[in-house]
């Protein structure tokens, strides 16, 4: 294989894995991560790409410090919520009505009261989304017009409160699922299914990253949220785990750098040319 062929499959290879990341995933409706805010402002950006979808920080949420989302890389931040009454992030409603959802996100602090909210859009016929199951701790979901069957669930799912958590659900016409994911020594992804019929749900109604606005006060989680994403379809049980695992980002695969990946290719180049000169 000459060097000149061997530069044009890297190319290609470089080219393929980042037509990968443009287009995977094209049911992504939302993704918050707060990385392309920079810790600054009180927008926090669509990541992918809807600007109509871009939210706020409602006074007294606030930016981490560089690095304080939930890889603890350079560049990572996350919003950081006092848990008073009303301290979220809004994000406009989709306007879809969903016969299927996804929603991830991670979480690392604790619930305020009973029924707190992680990602909740309260809409008064139609409310959607997910939080804690009364003052249990464990993650539950509300569907089906408010229904009792979805959001007084027994998960089992134990949210912990000492570190970060990966938080998730998905909808079927015929189940829902949900997911904690824990990190550190022993991390694992747990999950459990709630099989009754799911009806289609609108959603005219803003989301709220943090809390419930519904039925009073003390629904706001008290700690960081970071990464939260949407999608109009449900994700399967591998692609939710390898959102856990960190092998891929809602936008698509987890890959390396463009720089990284051109210096890869130049590494092919160099190998084809050293064993071109070895054949002389």
């Amino acid at each position: 294989m000459n060097a000149g062929f061997r530069l044009h499959v890297a190319l290609a290879a470089i080219c393929g894995c980042l037509l990968l990341t443009t287009s995977a995933h094209a049911e992504l409706l939302g993704y918050w991560s707060g990385d392309t805010n920079g810790g600054a402002g009180s927008t926090i950006n669509n990541d992918q790409g809807n600007a109509a979808l871009n939210g706020a920080l409602v006074p007294g949420a606030a930016w981490t410090a560089n690095a304080g989302g939930h890889t603890g890389l350079a560049g990572d931040y996350a919003v950081d919520l006092p848990g008073l009454d009303a301290d979220h992030v809004s994000v406009p409603g989709t306007g879809v009505t969903f016969s299927e959802i996804t929603i991830t996100g991670w979480i690392n602090g604790q619930q305020t009261g009973g029924w707190t909210g992680l990602i909740q859009s309260r809409d008064d016929d139609q409310p959607i989304g997910i939080g804690y199951r009364g003052t249990s701790g464990q993650l539950t979901y509300t569907w089906n017009n408010n229904s009792d069957a979805t959001y007084n669930f027994n998960s089992g799912l134990d949210i912990p409160t000492d570190g970060w958590a990966f938080v998730a659900l998905t909808v079927t016409p015929s189940q829902a699922r949900l997911y904690v994911g824990t990190t550190g020594a022993g991390a694992s992804l747990s999950s459990a299914t709630n099989t009754i019929a799911h009806m289609a749900q609108g959603n005219p109604t803003d989301w709220r990253f943090g809390e419930d606005n519904c039925c009073g006060t003390a629904r706001n989680l008290a700690g960081l949220i970071d990464d939260v994403a949407i999608w109009d379809h449900a994700l399967s049980d591998e692609e939710i785990a390898s959102l856990w695992d960190g092998s891929q980002t809602p936008l698509g695969p987890a890959i390396p750098e463009p720089s990284t990946l051109l210096l890869a290719a130049l590494g092919l180049l160099g190998l084809g040319f050293t064993r071109r000169r070895r054949r002389r």
